[in-house]
């Protein structure tokens, strides 16, 4: 049985599928017109490197033949050129705050006909309620959306998130899923150098499916690196600098290059790969986690491509990294390529340089809006139960001798002895609270953070990353109480509290990390959201919404705040407890 659902509507050899491979077969021989023909393509064959001019034809959603082509219906593209669909190598839907219903056209739009996406953050939330919501809005949506599974709920045995923990006997009845790709990036590296049972047993069942293993190695080189490799993970997309890139190259792992919205990494890493001669072959464009004002604004992978033809990647070598590349390494069989019997997932441009879109097909035809999505249960939404607490306790809970220091379009963090820094630092310093959110404990820790930079309130959200307990930073504890009591009102979401008064709020009901609004809607609240923050002091080199998120990351260096405390991830123990 095939994995790739292919787009003749089953996998099974019965007459419905014979009759339509007939139909492919005969209008690839010409004896009789194509669904659809786009005339006078300038065709990007990924396969020889070449462009290539005639027609495309197009039959029951598959390419049946170029060249010189008829059919029922035709299009005259003019010389425009075409690309496979695009393939977002790493993507966490969450991350943009909608559904992957409500994505599956934004996305669209810029190309992306395919998206291997990670439901982590839901996962934590909600368990396998959550992802098994995920599945269900893919299923109604145009977008091919396929999941890996989490290896990695929580991300850390003290992490307290909604669903607790999930085992690979917990997931192995999803396993036969025909969306499911493989298994979600395996954030728990010391579960892995160590062998722990646990993780061992993750990856023997995902590789004994044939399944691909996802990568999340921040910082990890040298031996660590390779034995995190012989465990059989087989990508990795947190490479901040060319020389962790072209080490995960020498290694064997597939490299994403990502660009999202906290982390940007596609100038140092291509660029260093470029300068270094390094092929590319083994590298795939990803957006990890990308916000919906973000992908509206600038696009997705549209946006890589531009990025890397403007650092002097050869186009086609681009292309290649945007579809062919993604689809090889995930088995994405009939993918990523234009040539007879593949999908036809089809991106019109009207140049190599901006990737301008024309038009977008999937399956042959084109994008159109999706269906209504499914609804949600009462047990993704109630999700947000905090302790009782005021300013006062917020501010005796502060610890003031260690500072987080934020790096301008990095996810990484310094770790920064109070010390070390001018009375003017730390004058500049805003609060930092972590609470958890579900009821369960009721900790929270408060701590400093350089860089941020919000001035007379503060910002609070449920979105934070994995676990999705609270997070807030702001100058003032009575701000910062103010915004956080907000968001369990909202049943969570992010607050913008500025001089005692609630300025904006961005409701996330859906297990606290998603909305049921449309798109465009989620990212207008956004985009005010981040204009009040940056009239506050925000500085252009940190994003207001994904900085917050990723400070109680427990597994990006070298410091993060949790509910429990102030956390150094190099040595993983938490400040209070040396």
């Amino acid at each position: 049985m095939s994995r790739s659902m292919p787009a003749f509507e089953t996998i099974l050899w019965n007459g419905k599928v014979l009759i339509c491979m007939k139909r492919i077969i005969e209008a690839a021989l010409q004896d009789r017109p194509c669904d659809l023909v786009l005339k006078n393509a300038r065709i990007v064959n990924v396969f020889t490197d070449q462009i290539l001019e005639g027609d495309i034809g197009i039959c029951g959603g598959r390419i049946a033949g170029i060249g010189s082509m008829e059919g029922k219906e035709e299009t005259d593209l003019q010389g425009r050129f075409v690309l496979p669909g695009f393939i977002d190598a790493h993507l966490h839907i969450e991350s943009s705050m909608v559904t992957p219903q409500a994505l599956s056209p934004v996305l669209l739009s810029h190309g992306v006909a395919t998206a291997v996406c990670d439901p982590h953050e839901i996962a934590n939330a909600c368990g396998l309620p959550g992802i098994r919501f995920m599945l269900d809005s893919a299923g109604l949506s145009r977008m091919d959306y396929r999941f890996t599974l989490p290896s990695s709920v929580p991300s850390c045995d003290f992490e307290v998130n909604g669903a607790g923990t999930l085992s690979a006997r917990d997931m192995e009845p999803l396993l036969a899923h025909p969306r499911v790709a493989g298994l979600a990036e395996v954030m728990r590296i010391p579960d892995v150098l160590s062998a722990r049972p646990e993780m061992m047993e993750k990856l023997a069942v995902f590789q004994s499916a044939g399944l691909v293993i996802d990568g999340h190695a921040p910082a990890l080189s040298g031996h660590h690196l390779q034995a995190y490799k012989a465990a059989g993970i087989e990508n990795d997309h947190e490479a901040m600098t060319a020389e962790e890139a072209i080490e995960r190259l020498q290694n064997g792992f597939t490299l994403f290059i990502r660009e999202g919205s906290g982390a940007r990494n596609l100038e140092p890493l291509l660029g260093g790969l470029l300068n270094a001669h390094m092929p590319l072959t083994r590298c795939c464009f990803c957006t990890d986690d990308k916000h919906i004002e973000d992908i509206l604004q600038e696009g997705t992978i549209d946006w890589c491509l531009r990025k890397a033809v403007s650092l002097g990647c050869p186009p086609v070598e681009a292309v290649k990294m945007a579809t062919l590349n993604p689809a090889v390494h995930y088995h994405l069989k009939n993918k990523g390529a234009i040539a007879p019997g593949y999908e036809a997932d089809l991106v019109v441009v009207d140049d190599l340089k901006d990737f301008r879109i024309h038009a977008v097909y999937r399956t042959g035809q084109p994008v159109t809006e999706p269906a209504a999505g499914p609804a949600v249960t009462g047990q993704l939404e109630d999700t947000v139960h905090l302790p009782a607490f005021t300013a006062r306790d917020l501010e005796q809970a502060l610890r003031k001798d260690q500072v987080i220091g934020l790096v301008d379009h990095e996810l990484y963090t310094l770790n920064l002895p109070a010390s070390s820094l001018t009375a003017d630092d730390l004058a500049s310093c805003s609060y930092v609270c972590a609470m958890e959110r579900y009821g369960k404990t009721g900790e929270y820790a408060c701590g400093l953070l350089k860089g941020f930079n919000l001035k007379g309130g503060a910002l609070a959200a449920s979105y934070g990353h994995d676990s999705h307990n609270i997070i807030a930073a702001g100058d003032s504890f009575e701000d910062l109480a103010l915004a956080i009591h907000k968001l369990e009102e909202i049943h969570g979401g992010y607050v913008l509290v500025r001089e005692g008064r609630i300025a904006a709020t961005l409701p996330l009901d859906i297990g606290g990390v998603m909305s049921r609004e449309d798109a465009q809607t989620v990212a207008d609240a956004a985009l005010r959201m981040k204009k009040l923050a940056r009239d506050m002091g925000v500085l252009e080199g940190v994003d207001p919404f994904a900085t917050l998120s990723f400070l109680s990351l427990p597994v990006i260096p070298e410091i993060r705040i949790t509910p429990q405390g102030l956390y150094d991830v190099k040595k993983r123990r938490f400040l209070d407890r040396d």
